[in-house]
């Protein structure tokens, strides 16, 4: 690859022709004679093209503006890189705790299923002990951080109920004059009176894994003990928190795994129809594709009705249609997007001497899961038996040396990187280069095509946006 050329990205539209600048970060629409131009420089290619007078003062231009130049990160390095033992120290501000690797459900596309590598459900439980030496950890390490929170994740959290109270209790108590709050991720079959006073009474949040109407949540979340589906138990639960602890049902936020073999326009009428539930926020995710010992189908089906209800929310937001005509499902997926939109509006001089694509999140400091043997983890959604992954434990706290490598996965693949267009909006982080043992830079090159993918596609969605009106000034609601 010539380091000279510009470091660019040429992508076309149905309304127009695009350079992306990676240095300036800004995405100019330009004539295609200039885009042919430029794309010839970029191939090496010579094939005669004429290139008007005109044109080559565009080009000029351009350059004198700092546009089109050939500047390359120098160094793949995280910014907070000299700074992560600081953070680490003083910063922490969320501690995910895993109370047991034991669940009520086994759900096919859990990471605990038995359908991803080295990683099943077991009987395994937290200490008290444990627990609260994780809590302690936490408030002695966010001295300098506002707000803490405290999750709680399982297998199946709720099966540990009584000790959540107490470590609820002991938080409340050892550090009153901290401001602490509370979630639990959790399949809510469990849930009782009992629960959700003390729910009720410490302001904890809720999320409730439901994947849409019975025929397609009982396809993959069932009972562990008789295999049959979960739906009408959930339910029941939900019915009774309408009828009794309606304020309580109000904050419960809904998680939405789609299985992409299943119609998406029937799980988005659930969520749009059902009463009791038309009013919840909710977050949707696809099965997670890594480390999967089977592959899960996909329908093209699936495909074509989300992408139509995608459409007609692009038609909503460039007024075209009313908020009521809108899918909720499609509403979210383009929200998650849309965040992408404000950073192609940040524009920049030039790309530091030093930096890193923005998918390593601060690790430990975002973010930090204690599992039930006191290991620490980037975040819950890491592989358990990745030795890599493990950044400390609550007997002896951080290895900074593990916690700087989690978070400098650009270190890989540093050559490809520094020359890559998507730089700047590469999300990659550590889940996409471990091999189970180790980060592995092999398989950290394999998502890379996918990556690229995706920002060009979200950066013509963009585009295409702008060409029908579209602003960020003006858009309603572009927020998670």
């Amino acid at each position: 690859m010539n380091k000279h050329k510009p470091l660019i990205h040429l992508f076309r539209t149905p309304g127009g022709y695009y350079i992306f600048d990676v240095n300036k970060n800004a995405i100019l629409k330009t004539t295609p004679s200039i885009y042919e131009y430029l794309w010839n420089e970029l191939k090496s290619e010579k094939t005669g093209i004429h290139v008007s007078p005109e044109d080559i003062q565009t080009v000029v231009k351009m350059k004198e503006g700092g546009f089109l130049s050939d500047r390359r990160v120098r160094e793949i390095i995280h910014p907070c890189s000299d700074t992560l033992q600081y953070y680490l120290e003083n910063k922490l501000n969320n501690m995910v705790i895993q109370v047991t690797q034991q669940c009520n459900f086994r759900c096919k596309y859990c990471t605990f299923s038995g359908n991803y590598q080295n990683r099943v459900h077991s009987n395994k439980k937290i200490s008290l002990e444990t627990a609260l030496k994780g809590i302690d950890f936490l408030m002695s390490h966010s001295t300098d951080s506002e707000k803490i929170n405290i999750g709680f994740y399982g297998g199946e959290p709720l099966l540990e109920f009584e000790l959540i109270k107490k470590c609820i209790d002991y938080s409340k108590k050892e550090y009153s004059g901290r401001e602490i709050t509370y979630n639990i991720t959790t399949n809510g079959t469990i849930l009782n009176d009992e629960i959700i006073e003390f729910f009720l009474e410490h302001k904890v949040t809720l999320a409730v894994s439901l994947d849409g109407p019975r025929e397609i949540h009982d396809k993959n979340r069932r009972f562990a003990a008789n295999e049959c589906g979960t739906f009408d138990a959930l339910m029941k639960n939900i019915e009774m928190l309408k009828s009794k602890y309606p304020e309580f049902l109000q904050r419960i936020l809904f998680n939405v795994v789609l299985d992409e073999e299943n119609p998406f326009k029937c799980i988005d009428s659930f969520f749009m129809n059902y009463d009791t539930l038309k009013d919840n926020e909710i977050a949707v995710s696809s099965i997670n594709p890594l480390n999967t010992k089977k592959e899960f189908k996909r329908s093209e089906t699936f495909y074509q009705e989300q992408g139509y209800e995608l459409f007609k929310v692009y038609l909503k937001h460039i007024g075209r249609l009313d908020k009521d005509e809108i899918s909720k499902l499609g509403n979210y997926i383009f929200l998650r997007r849309a965040k992408s939109f404000e950073f192609y509006e940040k524009h920049s001089e030039a790309l530091p001497e030093r930096c890193h694509h923005g998918g390593p999140c601060l690790a430990g400091v975002s973010r930090l899961f204690m599992n039930v043997d006191g290991y620490f983890y980037p975040c819950e959604r890491v592989s358990e038996s990745c030795d890599a992954m493990i950044i400390g434990h609550i007997d002896s706290g951080f290895d900074l040396e593990k916690t700087r490598n989690v978070i400098n996965i650009g270190k890989l693949t540093e050559d490809n990187c520094k020359n890559c267009w998507a730089l700047t909006h590469c999300e990659m982080c550590a889940t996409f280069c471990e091999n189970e043992k180790e980060f592995s830079r092999e398989v950290k090159l394999s998502h890379c095509k996918m990556v690229r993918g995706s920002v060009e596609e979200t950066m013509k969605e963009y585009c295409v946006l702008r060409e029908f009106g579209f602003s960020n000034e003006n858009k309603e609601g572009i927020t998670l």
